[in-house]
């Protein structure tokens, strides 16, 4: 794989670029890309990632500027320790904590370019033996001004640094885009991903890893020694307008507009498909001098010797929607939107009191359940001034499983002079408990529990100032009949959570001196379903330099991450989740890279020798998540490449 990487991402480009226009001339190329509201109410411009500063934080565990929990390895379960988390979702719950890995319709974008573009990304760290690839193609182009088509690629692969620990996945999209003059637009995407990770467990001993000065990580014994989990995911998204009446300049230029708030009244049509599988496996009768997998689980249901478990989610929804010019209306300047949502969902999971059989052969044992559930849905929206956007949805579930659900979302946010931004962001959940965590059973797992409505209020504010590049975040959360994973794996949940988290960024520039710091100070009520560190923070010090007359980019810097001691969550393989445990705390500790980014033209790289502290025999050994160790200090590499034709 390694070889036709190499090939791909030096040696394409290269041709490519001899066959390009002058680079003064390819600047001039215009290219917009966009992504759709989370209210799916029209279209933000995004801005397109061709900048050095920050490229060498490619993993998803680090790139929100914090110590997430994280297993290790790339693609593996993260944890997100300064967003929302909770065990809720009606869809499939066990691939939660991977699912940064698929390309989801909600994250796809949208281009609009006057001359093909496409980016190749390569990442390699680690010698021959322990490898981590990854490779991202995005390849987009326009058919004319208003249709554009695009695919995007994503390969990866890791050995990982400590034994049994193997990720391989694979992520695809085709996605396309019509926004013309006349009164039909469009917004299309499809995804298939998959990914296999080996499961280790952690390591079997902590303190033989902590006391072994000399080790080599990959020989360390770890918990689970043939278990290995599989998910797999597909997805279909379009979302498509027909303008009834309104007026339409002809000259209209696609490329320069992001809505046509003038259309009058309009007909919407959002069709979206997913279809999610998640497969454990353990071989029980695996065992060695260290330990036996099935010392690792709580309990063994129905097979002592293999655990083939299973389950998956599918979900067809259709929505049908008015939109209307409000003004005429109710003399506001917003598109008014009310409709109709239904929603077919099926789920499954196998039976425990069935002996293990081939599900290639035999799908009797699975138990499985269909939805059919319908909602009113509608928006009050502004998405169309330069200054002021804002907009208020709700749906409301009264028929199906989910009768009685109700969900209120809204946001507005100010701009003043392009250099100040103020946003608020707010919404309001009432939902009965999810699918899977209301009923399951495997191999190792039963529950059929009888919670309580539960219910979330979120509120979240920004404020911005970007010529002094100064970002400052508030967030608070109360939630009733708050559902967790507690010590022993299994759901609960407890009758009042509230939360609340201050962040401030800023960054400081001293001629070519550059740092950027960002802490963040959290808490929640409880420890055992929300535990927090109330200490997360991110520093970035770099020095700055550009010669061969300013067309070499070169940065050399470093990058600390640092948590305060909480207690973290476990992590069950078997299930996918994070847990809660009170047995030890883990943190305050910090987590150094030192990098190299270079920038030249349209080309960046990286790179970055990654676990400073791993080169001190004296700095004490820390761990990401309970029985998985920060890895062992490494050396990465990273080039991305971007080009037109």
């Amino acid at each position: 794989m390694k070889k036709w990487i190499f090939l791909i991402v030096f040696l394409v480009p290269s041709v490519i670029s001899f066959a390009q226009e002058n680079e003064e001339d390819t600047a001039k190329i215009k290219i917009f890309a966009e992504k759709i509201y989370y209210d799916f109410s029209g279209q933000y411009r995004v801005n397109i990632d061709s900048v050095a500063t920050h490229f060498e934080i490619y993993n998803p565990a680090f790139q929100n500027f914090t110590l997430n929990q994280y297993l290790g390895n790339a693609g593996s379960a993260v944890l997100p320790l300064t967003a929302q988390d909770n065990a809720g979702g009606y869809d499939l719950i066990f691939n939660k904590y991977i699912r940064y890995n698929f390309n989801k319709p909600e994250d796809i974008m949208y281009y609009n370019t006057k001359a093909a573009f496409t980016r190749l990304t390569y990442y390699s760290a680690g010698p021959k033996s322990r490898q981590e690839q990854g490779f991202y193609i995005t390849h987009t182009q326009n058919v004319n001004k208003f249709l554009n088509l695009g695919f995007e690629g994503h390969l990866s692969y890791s050995d990982g640094e400590f034994a049994n620990q193997l990720i391989k996945g694979n992520s695809f999209s085709l996605f396309s885009s019509y926004s013309g003059p006349g009164r039909y637009s469009f917004n299309f995407n499809i995804n298939l991903c998959k990914l296999k990770t080996t499961e280790n467990g952690g390591l079997y001993s902590d303190q033989t890893y902590e006391e072994n000065k000399n080790y080599a990580s990959y020989t360390l014994p770890v918990s689970l020694q043939d278990a290995y989990s599989y998910n797999k995911n597909f997805s279909f998204f379009l979302q498509h307008k027909l303008s009834l009446t309104g007026t339409y300049p002809s000259d209209e230029d696609s490329v320069k507009t992001t809505s046509r708030w003038n259309d009058a009244i309009s007909v919407i049509h959002r069709m979206r498909y997913e279809k999610s599988s998640r497969s454990y496996h353990d071989d029980l009768s695996a065992y060695d001098s260290y330990s036996s997998d099935v010392d690792h689980y709580p309990i063994v249901n129905m097979d002592s010797t293999t655990t083939a478990d299973s389950s998956y989610f599918r979900q067809f929804e259709n929505t049908i929607l008015i939109s209307i010019n409000a003004w005429p209306v109710i003399h506001v300047p917003a598109e008014l939107r009310f409709g109709i949502k239904n929603q077919l969902d099926k789920t499954g999971f196998m039976k425990a009191d069935s002996f293990y059989i081939d599900t290639t052969l035999n799908t009797s044992r699975y138990t499985s359940a269909t939805h059919m559930n319908s909602a009113l849905v509608g928006s009050l929206t502004n998405r169309f001034s330069k200054t002021v956007t804002w907009g208020a949805s709700a749906e409301l579930y009264f028929t199906g499983y989910k009768a009685g659900n109700l969900y209120l979302n809204g946001d507005i946010s100010k701009t003043i002079k392009n250099n100040f931004l103020m946003a608020l962001k707010g919404s309001f959940k009432l939902e009965k408990t999810p699918y899977f965590l209301k009923d399951y059973e495997s191999n190792h797992f039963i529950w059929h529990t009888s919670f309580s409505n539960q219910s979330s209020t979120i509120l979240q504010a920004n404020i911005s100032h970007f010529k002094l590049k100064l970002t400052l975040e508030g967030e608070s959360g109360s939630y009733i009949n708050f559902i967790y994973f507690d010590s022993v794996a299994k759901p609960q949940s407890i009758d009042l959570l509230t939360m609340y988290r201050i962040s401030l960024k800023k960054y400081f520039d001293l001629g070519f001196f550059h740092t950027m710091f960002k802490g963040t100070v959290q808490q929640s009520t409880s420890d055992i379903a929300m535990p927090l560190p109330v200490f997360c923070g991110f520093n970035t010090t770099y020095a700055e330099m550009f010669v061969f007359q300013k067309v070499l980019q070169i940065q050399i810097g470093f990058d600390i991450f640092y948590n305060s001691d909480f207690y973290a969550k476990a992590y069950q393989p078997a299930i996918g989740m994070y847990y809660s445990q009170r047995s030890q705390l883990y943190g305050n500790s910090a987590y150094a890279d030192a990098f190299i980014n270079i920038k030249l033209k349209r080309c960046r790289a990286f790179f970055k020798y990654e676990n400073l502290g791993d080169l001190i025999n004296a700095v004490p050994k820390y761990y990401f998540s309970p029985h998985y160790p920060y890895n062992p200090a490494i050396f990465k590499f990273g080039l991305s490449w971007q080009f037109y034709d």
